[in-house]
């Protein structure tokens, strides 16, 4: 997308990450092949299995999600098992 040149408001590029929506790992979307389009908006995805899941059934990953039992300690770093 491109920039414009009326403000400093308009900065229409991707984030530096975001989070896939079925695993929850960071992603980059300028690096990710994993990518797909639903109801106009772009998700970024961190394996092929993510991304076809997703496109499956995508109102299932973006609805609420459950929460977890207790929080993840800071030093554990998560591996999404799609991998």
């Amino acid at each position: 997308m491109e920039n414009h040149s009326c403000c400093a408001a308009h900065n229409h590029s991707k984030p530096a990450t975001v989070t896939d929506p079925v695993c929850g790992m960071t992603v980059d979307p300028q690096k990710t092949p994993h990518k797909s389009t639903h109801e106009g908006k772009e998700y970024f995805f961190c394996s092929v299995s993510c991304r076809t899941k997703f496109a499956g059934e995508p109102s299932k990953y973006l609805g609420p999600k459950p929460l977890l039992a207790a929080p993840l300690p800071k030093d554990v770093e998560y591996t999404c098992p799609m991998h």
